[in-house]
Parts: structure tokens; sequence; C-alpha cells
């Protein structure tokens, strides 16, 4: 931005970079408080001379926000200064929350939905207990019985 007179994002109360606005009559006599206007004077003008872009540097490309920017954008700038009082952990975890949710959960839960409503529903579709099978008694063998 070359000019916070002309800042979208807030509303900029400050006297615009070159202006020499007055001291405040409290203020004349400090020596300490004018030398720092001075060097905050020409810090913002440094600073705002630094935003000014060479013919040569390129302009960031705008990116059309999306559908899921209009949804959660909101509720995203609602969480920022939560987030930023938490040392960044809310969106942290929220993405690592997800990730568990894509690689774990889901895969078991249609794993556990594919076998109960698709494979339990077809007779012998899965075993779940067998008969018992008992040897043969050694009469039937004895009788020189086959299969």
């Amino acid at each position: 931005m070359a000019n916070p007179k002309h800042s979208l994002s807030r509303k900029d109360v400050r006297p615009a970079a070159g202006a020499n606005p007055e001291v405040p009559s409290w203020a004349k006599d400090d020596y300490v408080l004018s030398r720092w206007i001075k060097e905050e004077r020409s810090r913002r003008r440094r600073f705002l001379a630094d935003q000014v872009l060479e013919p040569n540097e390129p302009l960031p490309k705008y990116r059309h926000p999306t559908i899921g920017d209009r949804i959660f954008g909101p509720i995203r700038n609602a969480l920022k200064p939560l987030d930023a009082a938490t040392g960044g952990r809310i969106f942290y975890n929220w993405f690592k929350a997800k990730k568990y949710l894509a690689l774990v959960v889901v895969p078991l839960w249609f794993t556990h939905y594919v076998t109960k409503y698709h494979i339990l529903d077809k007779p012998d579709g899965a075993i779940s207990e067998r008969q018992p099978v008992y040897p043969k008694s050694a009469s039937a063998e004895l009788d020189g019985g086959h299969h």
C-alpha cells in the first residue's frame, strides 16, 4: 500500500507520510519525545517508500475467493484471535483432526458399513461361528464305510 490514507482494511487516523503535524503542546519542551517523533516520522516515510514496488517486481496474483472461503472465512476470522492466543494450536489441531478423520475414521466406518449391510446380508456371507466337526466314530471305520 503506497498511502495509508487509502487503506481499505482499517480506518487510519495517522497523518499521511510527509505531513508535518503539530507537536502536542504537552510535548513541545520534551527533548526525548520530540526526537522520538522525528525518528518515528522518518521510519514511517522509509516504510512507505519500501512498499512501492519496483517495475521489475511482480505483483501478487489475485485469487478469487472460493465457495469454501465464503462459507468458512467468517468462522476462520472469528477464531483467529483465539488461535493467536493459543499459539496457533487451534487451526493446527483442526487440520490434524481432519487428517485423522479422513485416514482412519472414514475407512473404518466404510469397512463396517459394507460388511454389515452387503456381506452379512447374504447367506454364508461371513462366517461368524463354525459348526463343530466331530471325528468319525470308531465303529464306522471298522465297518469299512467310506465317506
